[in-house]
């Protein structure tokens, strides 16, 4: 099957900039050791407070003007790119461990911060002088805390980047995963560059848990947040009474045309990212049918329930992800035959569309290299927007290309509506410890849908995302069970 339209989603190509994605490698932030699979921070707001206004600011202007100075308080500590696997408070509340670095009184700190897609902007950093969580008290008072002490910021380093542009992509530092700098641990999967920034500490703090909480606004107005926890160990001779140690001036900064200004820094949607890490977001409009729809573009950052004339707005956003091995026995297949119920009574020996192939779980192996559901053929010229397009259609948020045309669909842990209550098998999963550096004539290039993760208990693609039929249902519930299913009743989407 060879698919070059869908109206689904090419019936119209709308580009905007896209939320770039960071985490501290160190001092080891929360979420890297939580899970480093799924650590980068998401623009997204799950737990926090509204309202309260930092004494510290947001730090210089962006290109949409003034800086929010409340946005460091909506989500304290930040969600993992996967963050429908965890509860909204998690990051703040659960994460929380044992000092992972400790540091002298007023001495120096650095800090990695690992780009997973750069975008200029502000980089700043709070200390609370307790450990965040509960115990701490409620919401207000964690983020009171983190407000207490702040110990710098810097304007994003590099050519043609800083507080208001972004002009440094490909050129951020650091992005070879056997550099020096990732000696304190496992190197991070999606490594596209990394900054290294220094502070000296406050005088007269110190503290046995400490809470340290990196905050980056883009130069467009989106947010990222980490917490990381730290021990500071206090001089022997007197102290005065702790104060807050002067707010450092921001490193290099950039300047570039002005553009419209955007409520809240909200970055204008015409931008086009450029990088090893190509993205594009966009959000359509559907109707009561999800089928047969051009769409439109409109602006989906910080609204996660945001209507358009009355109809749900999507967030379409989907990243490089990288390249993977081949497993042993799979190739792209130039007419696609199989013999798709392995018992050859099936009937199709080329229409491959529902490729049972993986229904058969086996020991020892990925199925189809790790994207077990579907296969067919695309237009290479606009293959990576037709196979996300068919692949989200379906309700899966990896999707990858074998070859220049032969589209295949994973699905995530995450991505709940597709394994429901049952266990994935692991031949049926994307393997993350064998991603490759380059990528090479035997591999897999994959991609990942990660917009769907910015609204509030998201468990998969939204059903406005959904264009699916009696035969998906059952097929997808035969590759997820390693049977065959007939009812047509899944309830893959949300329902």
């Amino acid at each position: 099957m060879r698919l070059s339209f869908l109206g689904v989603f090419v019936g119209a190509s709308c580009v905007a900039t896209v939320s770039g994605h960071a985490y501290v490698y160190w001092p080891h932030s929360r979420q890297y050791l939580k899970d480093q699979g799924a650590m980068h921070s998401q623009n997204v707001e799950r737990s926090g407070v509204k309202g309260m206004v930092s004494k510290w600011g947001g730090g210089p202007p962006g290109r949409g003007g003034a800086r929010s100075k409340e946005r460091m308080f909506w989500d304290l500590c930040g969600n993992p790119a996967y963050s429908a696997i965890a509860k909204p408070t998690s990051s703040w509340d659960g994460w929380g461990g044992a000092p992972v670095a400790t540091y002298k009184e007023g001495g120096e700190i650095e800090f990695i911060v690992v780009m997973n897609g750069e975008h200029g902007g502000i980089h700043q950093f709070r200390l609370c002088d307790k450990k965040l969580g509960s115990a701490l008290g409620d919401l207000k008072a964690n983020a009171e805390c983190i407000d207490k002490y702040f110990i710098g910021e810097m304007c994003t380093p590099g050519e043609g980047c800083g507080c208001t542009d972004d002009k440094c992509k490909d050129k951020t530092p650091h992005s070879d995963p056997n550099d020096p700098i990732f000696s304190h641990g496992p190197a991070p999967h999606n490594i596209y560059g990394a900054h290294v920034m220094k502070f000296k500490l406050p005088e007269g703090v110190s503290c046995d848990e400490c809470t340290v909480q990196w905050y980056w606004a883009t130069s467009f107005g989106e947010w990222f947040r980490n917490c990381i926890d730290i021990k500071i160990e206090g001089t022997s001779k007197p102290t005065p009474r702790p104060t807050p140690s002067p707010r450092p001036r921001p490193g290099p900064g950039g300047s570039g045309r002005r553009r419209r200004r955007h409520d809240g820094g909200i970055a204008p949607r015409r931008r086009q990212t450029r990088g090893r890490a190509r993205r594009r977001r966009g959000a359509r409009r559907r109707g009561p049918k999800p089928s047969r729809r051009r769409s439109n573009c409109a602006s989906t950052v910080g609204a996660q329930s945001a209507q358009a004339d009355g109809q749900p707005v999507v967030d379409m956003e989907y990243e490089e992800f990288g390249c993977f091995p081949m497993a042993n026995g799979d190739s792209p297949a130039d007419e696609l035959k199989c013999d798709c119920d392995h018992d050859g009574t099936g009937g199709r020996t080329t229409e491959t569309l529902r490729d049972f192939t993986c229904m058969k779980h086996e020991e020892g192996g990925l199925c189809r290299s790790g994207l077990p559901f579907y296969r067919l053929r695309v237009n290479k010229d606009v293959a990576v927007r037709l196979c996300f397009s068919f692949c989200s259609s379906r309700g899966m948020d990896l999707f990858g290309l074998a070859g220049d045309e032969e589209c295949r669909c994973g699905a995530s842990l995450a991505n709940r509506n597709i394994w429901k209550n049952h266990t994935a098998h692991g031949s049926l999963l994307l393997d993350h410890d064998h991603k490759l550096r380059d990528c090479s004539t035997n591999s897999i290039k994959v991609y990942r849908y990660i917009g769907w993760m910015r609204y509030e208990d998201a468990s998969g693609v939204q059903n406005e995302m959904l264009d699916l039929g009696k035969d998906d249902d059952d097929y997808i519930n035969s590759i997820v069970l390693g049977r065959r299913v007939r009812t047509g009743q899944s309830g893959i989407g949300q329902r």
